[in-house]
């Protein structure tokens, strides 16, 4: 079985974070400004892509961490590691 790296991923968020003020907040991931990308050895090389269609969704209360969450949604037919072929074979 091969091991599969963690995905990667950087996002812009439509809000930014409070700097006071300790209640829980929630904001939309914007995908049109964040990338959802991943990487993995093959053949001792790295071969990386990204997802094209997905949404998220961050929840953080730092006065009550274990309620804060991240929720990531991805539609894994739009995989894209601009090789088609690769592509075809993932969807």
């Amino acid at each position: 079985m091969r091991k599969i790296s963690l995905l990667l991923a950087t996002f812009s968020l439509a809000t930014w974070l409070p700097l006071s003020g300790y209640t829980a907040t929630t904001w939309q991931i914007d995908p049109a400004t964040s990338k959802l990308t991943w990487a993995v050895p093959f053949n001792k090389q790295p071969v990386t892509g990204q997802f094209e269609k997905w949404t998220g969704k961050i929840a953080f209360d730092p006065a009550d961490l274990a309620t804060s969450s991240i929720v990531i949604s991805v539609d894994l037919a739009s995989v894209n590691s601009a090789d088609t072929n690769r592509d075809g074979t993932l969807k």
